[in-house]
């Protein structure tokens, strides 16, 4: 056996694949889907340009995708049986977690942070990502 364990890991695909009202997909955004619904399908024969190598064999991996809002991705592509879907709704205590982490090494307490989740409830955990950034910028302006 060769290679190593692996997975191809998509954070916001929504992002970069999502269509929004009457906006058309790029070339870019064909080329990927194609791909992915390749690798869902038939992830076996591998594509060297346009020309298909039949001895290459590809064993399976894990294709991660992390969104928001898969509803606006090309509809195929999420079809039930061609991925299975996993739904991850942060609790109270795991944004809490998670935005005491980033901050731990500025010092802010827990308790801290629980008062700043509390103020800004129902926000994605970029916002606070965002806040943190803010803080920096604005110390750094007033020197």
């Amino acid at each position: 056996m060769q290679g190593k364990m692996s997975c191809l890991m998509i954070n916001d695909i929504d992002v970069g694949l999502a269509r929004f009202g009457n906006t058309q997909m790029t070339l870019n955004n064909q080329i990927v889907v194609g791909t992915l619904m390749n690798l869902s399908d038939n992830p076996t024969r591998v594509s060297i340009g346009r020309d298909w190598r039949e001895s290459d064999v590809t064993n399976r991996i894990p294709v991660i995708f992390i969104g928001n809002d898969f509803s606006t991705i090309y509809a195929p592509l999420i079809l039930d049986g061609r991925m299975e879907k996993f739904y991850w709704q942060l609790t109270h205590e795991d944004i809490v977690n998670i935005v005491h982490r980033m901050y731990e090494k500025d010092g802010i307490s827990r308790k801290e942070v629980v008062h700043v989740v509390n103020i800004f409830p129902n926000q994605a955990l970029d916002f606070y990502g965002a806040l943190r950034s803010q803080t920096y910028d604005r110390s750094i302006l007033k020197v």
